[in-house]
């Protein structure tokens, strides 16, 4: 079975890493970075910022003053959470999150 690095397609043991070279384009990172690159005209669906805010709906309204174009106004989720999501200009996912007073993640012991 494979190692997770090798299943990334790393050297699996630190006699077959290789120091860089004046040609990058012939060391196995750059290789596999090249393999697995999205174009630099749209962010990869992988990437995405969570930012938690005291009161999402003032951040909201403050948003919305500015012109921001906001993909989905506040809403209180099953799991108990306060969310509002919009995407940036490069088109990276932005989810800004409210954890309210009585929320499990607020617990402190």
């Amino acid at each position: 079975m494979p190692s997770t690095a090798e299943s990334w397609g790393c050297p699996s043991t630190a006699s077959s890493v290789r120091a860089p070279s004046a040609a990058p384009s012939t060391s196995w990172a750059a290789a596999s970075w090249r393999s697995r690159a999205v174009p630099r005209n749209r962010p990869s669906p992988a990437v995405g910022l969570w930012l938690q805010v005291a009161d999402v709906r003032a951040a909201y309204e403050e948003l919305v003053a500015a012109g921001v174009e906001v993909d989905r106004p506040p809403v209180k989720e099953p799991w108990g959470l306060v969310e509002m999501w919009l995407t940036d200009p490069d088109g990276t996912r932005i989810a800004v999150v409210e954890v309210p007073s009585d929320h499990p993640l607020r617990y402190r012991p």
